[in-house]
């Protein structure tokens, strides 16, 4: 039992462990490959690994960190970043008044990510202002070189500004109360950071490499400066989507911040520390330093002498440096290891400044084991022919290899010329060539070459006394060699292998770095065509050498698979879009829906995205599901379905329906029917897609089927629209054969062919059942006798033994079984309350996410606030200036009902006046017609004559 519980707690542990790496890839998908701002994620994701593989090779190997690809790949993708946040998230508010990475509760505004373009533009500048490589371009360049050195910040306005102030003035409505003095220090060390490092590293930083007063080794230290900036100018916006999204919380984010920029002191230390020369090379003929056991004078710190130690003989001389001859540079990481105790330096100034100020020189002395270490490999003859003016020698290199770096030529004062070549492999190699009349020194060989062992040295030189003093580096761990190259031992490879212009004597020490002869040929005219290489390479040369060098290979292996990644990366952005395009999505009109998410401080942005997206959703649905209902309806499905069936997911109708479904291809399948657990659910989708693959041939998505939602349509219509069809297709078949039957007896058919259906099934069963029965009786008699014997026979007492011992260990097996069973309920019991636990645990971490979110303020509810308030005043102004209008509407309805009234009464005044007059005149007439005596006798009057007088007219 004890081992048991030891492998499945191992077991368990390894299961822990895949489900963290599980969750870890999908945290990574999740941060980077996510279809939604996907250039925006993959930038961001290059940034990181450029970012982490140039922090290791500036602490690894900062010579190869100096010559890297990132030294520009690193900020052009933190700008090509900061371009693309600002060309995606312009959905962010625009107010200016949002702090976001200085507030818990905000979000960044838009002009701060346009902002961060700028400075992301100007670390740019700077980590290519102080690369070699690109030094000299940007150098050539006036325009650029005077513009950003000197007037950066005039650029500036063409960006927005942001200002700390902000987060300051609206602290109540962004940070909560918890966090509100923290981001307060915090805030004011930070505004007090840039207020000096604008000053520091904008401009400062730019005038010493313009005045190019930066050493290399202070070089080395701005460059650390500018590792640190880009994690703070680019970094510390992903460090703010981790703390928006809740993987950390916002103190850790901002300390992690604050410490970006903080450890920039430290570049800033390193920088102001540097040690001087203390002799000026205006003023020094030549300097000699020497490692000596004792020093001449042991009682002063310098003194005026010749001779530098006390015994010559126990000395050695390590470097030489002449007026007009360039300085000889040492390979990084080359040091001697000497048991020498003292380091004198011998200056000789020119006449005129001897009485001067006394220079001195720059030594590193180091305590720790060197990677390399240097030594001194001597060329010299000792075979004096009498009348010669010449003297060759050569030798065999046999010790493990060097690489030889400067050269030191002593001779008489009748030298003239020397040189020195190495034979490999039948080629050959000029290491160097120089004149004798120069000054004694150490001379500087322009390609370091490497001699391994079997190869050849071969000198020749103008003089029958010469010695040559080749300085070369090996590895530490490597043996000093302790040979010296004597006489002329291989006079064949010398005869065989020297140019015709070997005397020739450089005239310049220019000539001795640059000149390469280009038509050489053999001393020897019976030599044939011999492949002859010089210290100018050829193509072959400069094909080989990178793939020498480790560190030039390591570069080319991780640019050809940083190209891979890239070109993998494409490629699924291009299945991205692709798959992006073909979905459709068919709206129910062309209004724009605009969901909008008020709630004050406990809205979040999130709720508003879940919104827009489900009715995005449901609009791709709609055509779906009215083509389900109308198939369902049409093929009798037993129960009406609706589209609002499927707005939420509806496991049970989505098994009820496939179930149908199954049974009209197949009647006798076998569906399982309980689908209440989660595995019982799974069996059930696997079962169905099974037997519509092998009966309807058609690959159905279970995964979306599962969901039970409107993609889990798109998969039953599938299934259902070959029987719509085929259902299609039979009605108008038989409606163009029959179209003379009659309409009666073919809807009576139809009714009756389901009892037809179950009376073929009922005959089959009745016969089946029949047959059985009948077998069974016929077996009877024979079992009857059987049961009779076994009756009638005495049971034995062994027979009674076995059959317990039988029961007993059946008995123990069951025992056995069962108490496996418990055991391993106990075991899912305790792989249960982990699961418990680990669920609990995201839980409360989903719930203080969402207790984040919610009090996470969106980026919309100033300018909400600021309009709620400006619509209560245009509100107020509204009902003040309704009022009056509807009392002015009143008065004014008023006075034109007076008007009408006093209109009526005096055209009702006037008719009563005409009424008046008429009555008067009718009156006055009716009496004098009645007092007229002509009436009665037919005479007409006076006016009656004139009418008929005109009439006759």
């Amino acid at each position: 039992m004890m081992e048991a519980g030891v492998i499945e707690t191992s077991s368990g542990f390894a299961v822990d462990t895949i489900q963290r790496l599980g969750r870890f890839v999908k945290f990574l998908f999740h941060l980077f490959f996510q279809r939604k701002f996907i250039v925006h994620r993959l930038v961001g994701l290059s940034y990181l690994m450029q970012y982490a593989l140039s922090f290791y090779w500036y602490f690894k190997n900062y010579e190869t960190f100096k010559h890297s690809f990132v030294i520009w790949s690193l900020p052009l993708t933190g700008l090509v970043q900061s371009i693309t946040a600002a060309l995606t998230f312009t959905f962010l508010s625009r107010t200016k008044t949002d702090p976001g990475y200085y507030s818990d509760r905000g979000t960044l505004s838009y002009a701060f990510i346009v902002e961060n373009s700028f400075f992301s533009g100007l670390l740019l500048f700077q980590w290519l202002y102080y690369s070699d490589f690109f030094y000299s371009y940007i150098n050539n360049s006036i325009v650029i070189d005077n513009l950003i050195v000197f007037l950066p910040y005039i650029l500036r306005q063409l960006w927005p500004k942001t200002h700390f102030r902000d987060s300051l003035n609206n602290s109540d409505k962004n940070k909560t109360a918890p966090n509100k003095n923290f981001y307060f220090i915090v805030t004011m060390v930070t505004k007090m950071f840039y207020v000096w490092a604008k000053h520091y590293i904008g401009y400062f930083l730019n005038y010493v490499r313009f005045f190019d007063r930066a050493n290399p080794q202070q070089i080395e230290y701005i460059y650390l400066l500018l590792v640190f900036s880009a994690f703070a100018t680019t970094i510390s916006v992903f460090l703010h989507t981790l703390k928006f999204k809740g993987y950390i919380g916002p103190r850790t984010s901002y300390i992690i911040y604050m410490m970006s920029y903080l450890s920039t002191f430290y570049s800033f230390i390193q920088i102001r520390i540097d040690i001087h020369p203390i002799y000026n090379r205006q003023k020094v003929r030549f300097i000699t330093t020497y490692l000596c056991q004792q020093p001449f004078s042991s009682q002063a710190d310098f003194w005026f002498d010749s001779q530098p130690c006390d015994n010559m003989d126990r000395s050695m001389t390590i470097y030489e440096w002449y007026y007009n001859i360039p300085a000889v540079k040492w390979p990084k990481g080359c040091f001697y290891f000497t048991p020498f105790l003292y380091v004198v330096i011998q200056i000789q100034y020119f006449p005129s400044i001897i009485n001067d100020v006394v220079y001195g020189e720059k030594i590193i002395l180091i305590r720790e084991r060197p990677k390399y270490t240097i030594g001194t490999y001597q060329i010299v003859t000792n075979s004096i022919e009498i009348q010669k003016t010449r003297a060759e020698f050569s030798c065999q290199y046999r010790s493990l290899p060097m690489q030889i770096f400067s050269i030191e030529l002593y001779s008489t004062d009748e030298g003239k010329s020397i040189s020195l070549y190495r034979v490999r492999n039948r080629e050959v190699q000029s290491i160097i060539k120089g004149n004798l009349q120069w000054p004694e020194n150490f001379y500087q060989v322009t390609n370091p070459v490497d001699i391994i062992a079997s190869d050849y040295l071969r000198n020749a030189l103008s003089e029958v006394i010469c010695q040559i003093n080749a300085r070369f580096w090996t590895e530490h761990d490597d043996e000093i060699p302790m040979e010296i190259c004597w006489n002329n031992h291989y006079s064949r490879i010398l005869n065989r292998y020297l140019p015709v212009d070997e005397q020739i004597v450089p005239e310049t020490h220019y000539l001795i770095l640059i000149q390469h002869i280009q038509n050489w040929t053999s001393m020897n005219n019976k030599t044939n065509t011999i492949l002859l290489t010089y210290s100018q390479d050829d193509r072959f040369e400069k094909l080989i050498r990178p793939a020498r060098n480790r560190n030039s290979l390591f570069t080319i292996i991780l640019i050809t698979l940083l190209v891979l990644c890239g070109i993998i990366m494409l490629l699924i952005i291009i299945s991205i879009i692709r798959s992006y395009g073909n979905n459709t999505y068919s709206l129910r009109s062309n209004t724009r829906l605009k969901a909008i998410s008020v709630g004050g401080e406990a809205s979040s942005l999130s709720k508003w995205f879940t919104i827009t997206k489900r009715r995005f959703q449901e609009y791709d649905q709609d055509n779906c599901e009215n083509d389900l209902c109308e198939m369902a309806r049409v093929l009798s499905y037993p129960r009406l379905i609706s589209m609002e069936n499927f707005r939420q997911p509806n496991f049970r109708l989505v098994a009820e329906l496939m179930t149908w479904l199954v049974k009209q291809y197949d009647s006798q399948a076998d569906i399982p029917n309980d689908i209440e657990g989660e595995h019982d659910r799974v069996i059930f989708i696997r079962t169905v897609a099974q037997i519509i693959a092998t009966k309807a041939y058609m690959k159905l998505n279970t995964k979306k089927l599962y969901q039970a939602d409107g993609y889990a349509v798109k998969e039953i219509l599938k299934v259902i629209t070959p029987l719509y069809k085929a259902l299609r297709d039979s009605e108008n078949r038989e409606l163009d054969e029959d179209e003379d039957t009659d309409p009666q007896y073919r809807y009576a058919m139809n009714d009756d062919i389901t009892t037809l259906k179950s009376a073929r099934l009922l005959c089959s069963t009745i016969t089946q059942k029949g047959a059985n029965l009948h077998e069974l009786l016929s077996k009877e008699v024979d079992a009857r006798e059987a049961r009779q014997d076994v009756m009638n026979r005495a049971m034995e007492l062994s027979e009674v033994q076995e059959g317990i011992g039988e029961a007993e260990n059946a008995a123990k097996r069951e025992f056995i079984k069962y108490d496996k069973l418990i055991t391993n309920v106990q075991i899912d019991e305790v792989a249960l309350d982990e699961k418990i636990a680990k669920r609990l645990e995201e839980m409360n971490r989903h719930q203080r996410r969402l207790e984040m979110l919610k009090s996470v303020r969106p980026s919309f509810m100033n300018d909400f606030e600021k309009c709620e308030v400006e619509l209560n005043d245009l509100y107020g102004n509204y009902v003040l200036k309704f009022r009056i209008l509807s009392y002015l509407e009143k008065e004014l309805e008023g006075h034109f009902r007076s008007q009408r009234e006093k209109v009526q009464q005096v055209s009702r005044q006037y008719m009563q006046s005409i009424n008046s007059q008429l009555t008067e005149q009718d009156q006055q007439r009716f009496n004098r017609e009645l007092q007229d005596p002509n009436d009665e006798i037919g005479v007409h009057s006076d006016e009656e004559e004139d009418d008929e007088e005109s009439e006759e007219e």
